[in-house]
């Protein structure tokens, strides 16, 4: 039987941090990355929190919908970012 030795995959597949400090590419850049004031974000969960941070400046009462069933990394994010969360009930065929 062959052994796989020193072989590493990781649980999440996101981008290292390499990813955003890689020098320009040449020829045109469609929106939204072209945009003159924006953020790259590591991981989508901390654009989540800082999203529901400044939606949470001009309605404080701000209250998301999510399924039940769910409750992953979204979900803390934007209850870290102060988001009261209703969960909806959702039946099997998830309607």
């Amino acid at each position: 039987m062959a052994s796989v030795v020193g072989t590493f995959v990781p649980t999440y597949q996101g981008l290292s941090a390499a990813h955003l400090v890689r020098p320009a590419v040449a020829g045109a850049t469609p929106f939204p990355f072209n945009a003159a004031h924006r953020l790259p974000y590591y991981r989508a969960r901390n654009a989540i929190y800082h999203l529901f941070r400044a939606l949470l400046e001009t309605t404080p009462s701000l209250t998301v919908l999510a399924p039940d069933y769910y409750s992953g990394n979204e979900i803390m994010a934007m209850q870290a970012a102060g988001a009261k969360i209703h969960y909806c009930p959702a039946a099997p065929d998830i309607q």
